[in-house]
């Protein structure tokens, strides 16, 4: 009787608890709900996201990306670079660097099988965020500024 119940009990609790640690989906509209000036472009980055998948793994990082994506202000060191970009040769340096470490270059092929362009590039620039390779990460939003169509 009490293999039974203890049985029944876990049948109950097990799915719930599967449940609870599988990270809720990230909603990037909720999280970003106005951007000064920027609405318009800002609209549309929102509706050019498009998850195949269950989405990026730190939510957080992804929606500090389209921040800045959508974000007028340079950034920090970006001030002093001048208008002349990211520098391509340094971060070619920072994803060759990303990728000599094996979890990080899996995660990276994970990403890079995102079938929308633009999901895809936004989900790098996150990977490059949160693994301190700006000036990838910087690249990667200049080339998601050209995919987004602004209607």
């Amino acid at each position: 009787m009490k293999r039974t119940l203890h049985a029944l009990v876990l049948s109950f609790l097990l799915p719930m608890m599967a449940a609870a640690q599988e990270p809720p989906p990230c909603d990037t509209s909720k999280a970003i709900r106005s951007n000064a000036g920027n609405a318009e472009f800002l609209s549309a980055v929102l509706r050019s996201i498009r998850f195949s998948g269950k989405g990026p793994s730190d939510c957080g990082t992804f929606i500090a990306v389209i921040r800045q994506l959508v974000s007028n202000k340079p950034r920090a060191g970006s001030q002093l670079k001048g208008a002349g970009g990211p520098d391509a040769a340094k971060a070619a340096n920072e994803i060759a660097t990303l990728r000599s470490d094996a979890g990080l270059a899996a995660e990276l092929a994970n990403i890079q099988k995102e079938p929308d362009a633009f999901t895809r590039t936004l989900l790098e620039a996150s990977h490059f965020h949160a693994n301190g390779m700006y000036t990838a990460r910087d690249l990667r939003l200049e080339e998601a500024r050209t995919l987004v169509e602004v209607k």
